[in-house]
């Protein structure tokens, strides 16, 4: 039996100047490009195909739509970073909160008599 592999994302890359270029990526596990809606995305294994849809033209306004707006992307990236830490802090918060009312209720059941509701404890085994 074939392990069965879904293909990776594609991603343009960033050149020296900040404008975002086609490379060709690793093709092994094939690659589907966003440019096309994921449903009439087809799968990309080959060299030739990679170059062949680099250039066609929903490909080229995908990355002119990447290129106009990544200073929105920049900062869209930097409020996610932030929001991913206070959401850290926050599980970090409630982690502590959860460690120090679990010590609690150990010493409140520590303190409590134990009760014979049933009568066992008269009961030799």
């Amino acid at each position: 039996m074939e392990a069965i592999t879904t293909p990776d994302k594609y991603e343009a890359s960033m050149n020296e100047t900040g404008e975002y270029i086609d490379q060709l990526p690793n093709l092994i596990n094939g690659i589907i490009c966003d440019c096309i809606p994921r449903k009439k995305a087809t799968i990309i294994y080959t060299r030739t195909q990679f170059n062949s849809h680099i250039k066609s033209i929903s490909h080229q306004n995908y990355l002119k739509v990447l290129n106009n707006n990544k200073n929105n992307y920049y900062s869209e990236c930097i409020k996610l970073r932030e929001e991913n830490k206070l959401l850290k802090q926050q599980v970090t918060n409630a982690h502590i909160t959860i460690d120090v009312l679990t010590l609690r209720n150990k010493e409140i059941f520590k303190e409590q008599p134990m009760l014979d509701l049933l009568g066992m404890n008269d009961i030799d085994v």
